[in-house]
């Protein structure tokens, strides 16, 4: 999980004028217990000196496990309570007097307490609470290159002290349903501690612990972190993005080519005056009003793909028979049809896309989805203006079939899991785990 080149590692005993190793606190954290929090700690935090590197463990949690790990038990009721993390975070110690030495020469602990417990609410009314434990950590920070952080099963003030202390973050989870819920939680804590504590918070990784791969479940829950956590050059590699992308990129072109032609052609070949043009286009943005929530509501009951196929296909009926109408009523009826269907394609496609995404990346594709529609906007009106110069007003509606059929082709081929939570819900594996 983590790597240090070899030419970087700091040896045992450095030279005096030696500069000090660059120090990374890594705060140990989920807000789940009996994920292996301590244990990974304590595990991570033993390794680490015994390769040579000063190592700091710092037990946040009132329960003081990694203190009793390390070989420190908890003073009984007739000894004197030594100092821990809740002198440290009030600041009646300083961390170099709190100090404990391990079994392993380059290992030091700061020890908890159940005193810690109280630690939260009295520093409700302090000043910059958010910063106690790192400016706690910051006069002794260059000693150690590593920094561990063993946080408590909650996110309250306490995490939230090892967070805006913490470098990087190194989240222990099971491999079990339950535990997912939890990481998306997690995930907005930490955008929100980056926003308003400490920019240069970062995931550093997740660690699968108490991991068993010969079970459906602890399969599936890796294959979902994978997707969730595997970023924005994997989701260029997603099929079903780029199909739904393409596919919207064409019905663009039919959408602005259509706003743009209509009128002309309205107005020269049908010869309505400026009023009824205007009723016209009126008639095709209201009949969008109406279609959006039912095309919506529809999606969820019959299914993305088959709403989207069904008003594409009557989007290019449509513009077929209004090249026959001619000046009737029925050619005015079919301008509003065709802007329901048209219309009604929008809001599922962009429901389709976000719920078949991971959580994190649904800003990014929506992105993706939008880059590819105003390059079809953009597209779309140029294509049809060049035709219908050389081969008249009409064959720009011929156009504009031509290009809601190439959208819906690709509605056609795209990938049956791409879908609503197809391949992110791993509840349907836990039979097989139990």
């Amino acid at each position: 999980m983590i790597t240090i080149h070899p030419a970087d590692k700091p040896l045992p005993e450095a030279p005096p004028d030696a500069k000090p190793a660059a120090s990374k606190v890594l705060a140990v954290v989920n807000q789940k217990g009996g994920v292996g929090k301590t244990t990974t700690a304590i595990n991570l935090a033993a390794s680490l000196a015994l390769e040579g590197l000063k190592t700091l463990l710092i037990d946040c949690d009132p329960q003081a496990n990694s203190t009793g790990g390390l070989g420190f038990a908890r003073p009984r009721d007739d000894e004197e309570a030594r100092q821990s993390t809740y002198d440290l975070l009030l600041g009646h110690a300083s961390l170099a007097e709190m100090l404990l030495s391990t079994e392993i020469d380059n290992l030091k602990l700061v020890p908890s307490s159940k005193n810690l417990i109280g630690a939260t609410i009295e520093l409700i009314s302090t000043e910059r609470r958010e910063y106690k434990l790192r400016e706690a950590i910051e006069p002794v920070r260059s000693e150690y290159p590593f920094i561990l952080l063993d946080c408590p099963p909650a996110l309250d003030l306490l995490t939230l002290n090892a967070l805006v202390a913490a470098d990087g973050l190194l989240v222990p989870m099971q491999a079990e349903y339950f535990a997912l819920e939890g990481i998306s939680e997690l995930m907005s804590t930490l955008d929100r501690v980056t926003q308003a504590f400490n920019p240069a918070l970062a995931l550093e990784g997740v660690l699968l612990t108490m991991y068993d791969d010969r079970t459906n479940l602890a399969q599936q829950v890796t294959h979902t972190l994978r997707e969730y956590f595997k970023g924005v050059p994997a989701l260029f590699r997603n099929r079903g993005l780029i199909l739904l992308s393409t596919s919207s990129a064409f019905r663009s072109m039919t959408q602005n080519a259509l706003l743009t032609f209509l009128p002309i052609y309205l107005a020269y070949e049908m010869h309505y005056s400026p009023f009824w043009v205007g009723v016209c286009m009126f008639l095709l943005q209201a009949a969008g009003f109406a279609a959006a929530p039912i095309a919506g509501h529809l999606s969820d009951r019959m299914g993305r793909r088959s709403v989207m196929m069904t008003s594409m296909a009557m989007t290019a009926v449509v513009l077929l028979g209004m090249t026959f109408a001619g000046r009737t009523v029925g050619f005015v009826a079919l301008i509003a049809v065709l802007g329901f269907f048209l219309y009604a394609i929008r809001p599922v496609l962009q429901a389709w896309l976000l719920e078949s995404t991971p959580k994190n990346m649904g800003g990014t594709s929506i992105g993706v989805l939008f880059a590819t529609q105003a390059l079809g906007s953009a597209v779309g009106p140029l294509v049809g203006g060049m035709l219908a110069d050389r081969y008249g007003i009409m064959s720009a509606f011929y156009f504009l079939a031509f290009t809601i059929v190439i959208a819906n082709l690709f509605i056609f081929i795209m990938p049956a899991g791409f879908g609503p939570r197809a391949e992110q819900d791993p509840a349907k594996d836990r039979p097989a785990a139990a």
